[in-house]
Formats: structure tokens, C-alpha cells, sequence
């Protein structure tokens, strides 16, 4: 079972179709077989939802409803409210691409307004014939920082990368555990600054457990988090590397999640 690290969605407010009104108190009494099987909400949705964390709640029932129990990021990836978040969606359950982005105006979900809107973060879901096709499009590998010839640069927390250099900027790669690969590129001295960043955050909160592997990308463009999973692949992109860790570490696999509140709920009861 898939153990993922992340923050349970708080409750649901009101959901409005022009057709049709789903009404809750939280999420699970909102998420039923007869909500999931008489109500459409492919279409433009109305968030009633103020906050950005009612809203995400909000708009991640709407993303399992229509796409299927899979993963999704759990905070929304930037401070304060003088923005809020809004969020779109092409494709179906075996491949999707879900947009993020954040305006002053509060917008309903999937509405066409923000086909053109800017995105701060973008999650796709694709699926692959194998699973090694799947692999390949990761590219996952495993950093020896004991190679002879290999040039080190120990970061804040110990941790040894591997630098390379070429065109004026340089590269340090290291591996957190046995399932992700870090690479952050940049020119000068700033490369080891967000290094150090890097390393420090995942030190201190972690990275989820996945199946496959995985590679987490920084440049100055933003980050681009990528994994596998059997024959599906995950690509979390943002404009931010600070949006990038808080999206990826709040992940939550809502299926897997209850297989697990429901065997610990179990445990209990026979201990």
C-alpha cells in the first residue's frame, strides 16, 4: 500500500450546479455513492468556499469526483489570502492535467474564465503502456558521490552532491534515500544556496513514500517533480521551488488513506 505524507482535507461547504445542490457538513458526509452517482460536475461548478483551504477542499472533492480517487496536493502552495486559488482540469482518469493558479477574483471551478489565466503550479497525470516506458520518461538515477573523479560539495545537513559544471552554470545532484534524485541548476553560488534550502526542507519534512522513483528538478524557472507509479507518471510543475516542496509533501492519496484510518480503526478495536 502507497503511504502518503499529507494534511486530510477539512470540511466541504456547498457545491452549486445550475441544476444541482450538494449540501454537507464535511467531506465524508458529502462524498456518498448517491452524491458520487446523481450529480454531473464535469462542467463550471460554483465554489462557495472563502478561504483558500475551503476552497482546495472544495475543489479536490470536485477532482476525485470527476477523476477518479487519485493524488492531490493538500495546501495550496503560497501564504495569505489576498489571492485565491482557482483551478481547472483537461482529460480523464487514466490522463489529466490539472491547473492551478491564483487571482484576487474568486473563480468557479473549471469555469472557461481561466483557460487564459496564468498558472503558478500545473499536476499531470499520464499513463503509459508499461512500466518501463513509464520509468524511462522519470529518469531516475542513482547518484555515486564516491566515484573517483567525482567533484563534492557537502551541503548545510552533510548531505554530498555531485557537482558538475558547463556554460557558465553548474549542477549539483544527490539522492534522498533510495527513491528520489534532487538536481538544481543554476549559475554560482547560488546553485549551493537553493541546494542548501532543498536539502534543509526535505531534512526536516520529509518527501512521500512512492512505489517507483522519482526526480525533483530546480531551476530558475521554478521546479518541475516527476515519479512513477507502475505505469503512470506524476509531473507536479511550479513557478516557485517553494511551492513545488509544500505541494509534493502534502500530497494525499484519499482511497489509500482510508484502507489505512480503517485498518488502524480496526487494530484498535481488537487490541
Amino acid at each position: 500500500m502507497k503511504k502518503w505524507m499529507g494534511m486530510a482535507v477539512t470540511a466541504l461547504a456547498t457545491l452549486t450546479l445550475t441544476t444541482s445542490v450538494i449540501k454537507a457538513d464535511d467531506e465524508s458526509n458529502a462524498n456518498t455513492e448517491a452524491a458520487q452517482e446523481s450529480v454531473d460536475y464535469s462542467g463550471e461548478v460554483r465554489i462557495s468556499g472563502k478561504t483558500n483551504r475551503e476552497r482546495l477542499g472544495q475543489f479536490n472533492y470536485l477532482l476525485r469526483h470527476n477523476l477518479g480517487y487519485d493524488i492531490y496536493p493538500q495546501v495550496v502552495g503560497f501564504k495569505g489570502e489576498k489571492q485565491k486559488i482557482n483551478i481547472r482540469y483537461e482529460g480523464d482518469q487514466n490522463n489529466f492535467k490539472v491547473y492551478y493558479s491564483k487571482s484576487k477574483e474568486m473563480q468557479n471551478f473549471n469555469t472557461d474564465k481561466l483557460k487564459g489565466a496564468k498558472t503558478y503550479a500545473t499536476l499531470t497525470k499520464k499513463t503509459y503502456d508499461s512500466v518501463d516506458k513509464a520509468k524511462a520518461a522519470v529518469s531516475f538515477k542513482t547518484i555515486d558521490t564516491k566515484k573517483l573523479g567525482s567533484k563534492i560539495q557537502y551541503l548545510k545537513n552533510n548531505q554530498p552532491a555531485v557537482i558538475t559544471k558547463a556554460a557558465g552554470g553548474q549542477t549539483l545532484r544527490w539522492n534522498f534515500g533510495a527513491k528520489w534524485e534532487s538536481i538544481v541548476i543554476g549559475a554560482g553560488n547560488s546553485t549551493t544556496k537553493k541546494a542548501n534550502k532543498v536539502a534543509t526542507n526535505v531534512a526536516k519534512n520529509g518527501l512521500p513514500s512512492i512505489d517507483g522513483k522519482g526526480v525533483l528538478r530546480f531551476d530558475n524557472d521554478g521546479s518541475q517533480i516527476k515519479w512513477y507509479d507502475g505505469k503512470v507518471v506524476y509531473t507536479l510543475e511550479t513557478t516557485s521551488y517553494k511551492s513545488g516542496l509544500a505541494m509534493i509533501q502534502a500530497l494525499t492519496n484519499p482511497e489509500a488513506q482510508a484502507k489505512a484510518e480503517s485498518q488502524a480503526s480496526a487494530q484498535s478495536q481488537s487490541e
